[in-house]
């Protein structure tokens, strides 16, 4: 479950939503991540299972068609994964939950297990990798900021 909420902050969905103002359905979620269409389905299971966990919400709604459809919505909880607020969790998901699945989202080759092996001791890979030290400092900062 943690490695699926690491994929929604990475990707974003809930700034996605948010920046909806309204709650988004599949094909227009998959159109904003602009993931390939090979891993629409992929992308469905993981946001059924976030909203069978209460991290989104699907609600009833009508498409273009008049048809009826699902969408996704935020919760309370998902709230606090949209970046850029004085609450927002999103730095510290990313920090303790090391590997990424974004690489496995935007690439039709490459598999999960490939994308979870980790490369050693954990300081020493953040002294070789600035981008996860910079996360490291957001994740740090973020939290306290909650214990203020």
């Amino acid at each position: 479950m943690i490695m699926s909420i690491k994929w929604t902050v990475e990707l974003g969905i809930s700034d996605i939503i948010k920046n909806q103002t309204q709650p988004i359905t599949l094909p227009h979620l998959i159109s904003a991540l602009q993931v390939p269409q090979s891993k629409a389905t992929s992308v469905q299971r993981i946001m059924r299972l976030l909203a069978h966990n209460h991290l989104f919400v699907i609600t009833k709604t009508i498409d273009v068609n008049n048809e009826p459809t699902e969408a996704y919505g935020l919760t309370p909880t998902s709230e606090l994964l949209v970046k850029g607020t004085d609450h927002s969790l999103s730095s510290m998901v990313e920090f303790i939950t090391n590997p990424t699945l974004v690489e496995w989202t935007f690439s039709e080759e490459l598999t999960l297990t490939e994308v979870a092996l980790g490369s050693g001791v954990y300081w020493k890979f953040l002294q070789q990798n600035p981008g996860h030290l910079k996360r490291y400092n957001e994740a740090m900062e973020s939290d306290s900021h909650l214990i203020r």
